[in-house]
């Protein structure tokens, strides 16, 4: 009966309703759901490749919304990361040059207080402990020999701690 007919009719409605509206509200929303997670999975994207050290990404997120603000607050972040790191860099390499340069320096200054204790001053001693002698053979007093004997021994010892000074002086590069 009629009825049945009005059910049918209601069904044969429903039926194109969903035939005729499915596909597009499908269709708005993956659409939808791809413009709201597109940007998020930019600033995903560059957060991974920030979190393996890669700091030349940058989000590009071309909506106009609090994403967008968020994506853009994310780049400067970036860029001042990059300039400091840059700055950075470069006070380690400027440190690294002077530190080179100090030891350079040092090491030139030790190779040369070296050669002083060692050429210089060990002519001196070594001219000290050749007169002492001549002057302990030459004397024929025992006590001013004996004298003469322990500033020899003193001035020998010199010799061999100014020796050894010189030596540990040298640079070890």
């Amino acid at each position: 009966g009629p009825a049945v007919e009005a059910e049918t009719f209601v069904d044969m409605i429903l039926l194109v309703s969903i035939v005729l509206f499915l596909p597009p509200s499908l269709l708005v929303a993956y659409l939808l759901t791809r413009a709201m997670t597109t940007p998020i999975l930019e600033l995903t994207r560059v957060a991974d490749a920030v979190g393996r050290g890669d700091l030349s990404q940058r989000a590009r997120v071309k909506s106009r919304d609090e994403i967008a603000d968020l994506a853009a607050a994310f780049n400067r972040m970036l860029n001042e990361l990059s300039r400091a790191i840059g700055e950075a860099r470069q006070h380690s390499n400027a440190r690294t040059h002077l530190l080179r340069r100090l030891i350079s320096v040092q090491e030139e200054e030790r190779r040369r207080v070296a050669h002083e204790l060692h050429d210089r001053t060990s002519q001196w001693l070594t001219s000290l402990s050749v007169y002492l002698k001549v002057l302990r053979d030459a004397v024929h007093d025992e006590e001013v020999e004996q004298c003469v004997k322990q500033t020899q021994e003193v001035a020998d010892q010199l010799m061999r701690d100014i020796h050894q000074l010189s030596w540990e002086l040298r640079p070890s590069a």
